[in-house]
């Protein structure tokens, strides 16, 4: 199936911290929840995510999101997911490496077989991340430079913030952006807690930044590429 190119897309890029101390069951379990995690967004936003997360060389993944200003959603919930059910004690964690622009028209059956300005951005840019780094923000090459720099200035501060979670603190986070509430979390948690416990990890998680970046962004996002 070929995919019709008529605006910018974005393109994610990641591939998976300390995957070498992973067994082939564990490393096997991780590559499972990312798709557990594509079709849950696929079914959450059918028309953001037209083709399913791609895994490929065993630890690297790439998804195409069809609305750009939905890509940063896209690309936290995969990585509190990947947090959430990755084993903790192995520190399993994601790079990644959001890029948006315009894409070549493809066949995209494998997101990882695309092309286009997005798809090469975002390698590049995963590729030139550097510890302590983990996450990188690429926007189109025709946004004023003044714009980019305020969509870049706050990418080390929340990756700060992230990297900082404990799975706990992730797999709340998971869930508050999916839209549930802290009621609805506590009752989804794998044992018996309040919704006092749920609302102590969402603090220390940092959740009111996390979602004042996320507002800004998707508020925001087409006046800053305007």
């Amino acid at each position: 199936m070929t995919t019709v190119i008529e605006h910018d897309w974005a393109v994610i890029t990641g591939d998976l911290v300390r995957s070498s101390s992973l067994s082939t069951v564990e490393r096997a379990g991780v590559v499972g929840e990312i798709k557990r995690a594509s079709e849950a967004l696929r079914e959450a936003y059918p028309d953001v995510l037209p083709r399913p997360i791609d895994v490929f060389r065993g630890d690297s993944w790439q998804t195409l999101v069809a609305r750009p200003e939905s890509s940063l959603r896209i690309a936290l919930v995969i990585r509190a997911w990947i947090r959430t059910y990755s084993p903790e004690a192995r520190g399993v964690d994601t790079r990644m490496a959001v890029a948006i622009g315009r894409i070549d028209p493809v066949s995209l059956e494998r997101v990882s077989e695309g092309d286009g300005e997005a798809f090469r951005a975002s390698g590049r840019a995963l590729d030139g991340l550097r510890e302590p780094l983990r996450l990188a923000l690429i926007p189109p090459p025709e946004t004023p430079q003044s714009a980019a720099r305020v969509l870049q200035a706050w990418v080390p501060t929340l990756d700060a913030l992230i990297q900082d979670w404990t799975q706990c603190q992730a797999r709340a986070i998971l869930l508050r952006l999916q839209g549930d509430t802290q009621e609805k979390i506590a009752g989804k948690w794998p044992e018996r807690v309040t919704r006092q416990a749920i609302a102590r990890h969402l603090a220390k998680a940092h959740w009111p930044a996390v979602e004042s970046v996320l507002g800004g962004w998707e508020s925001n996002f087409w006046k800053l590429h305007s």
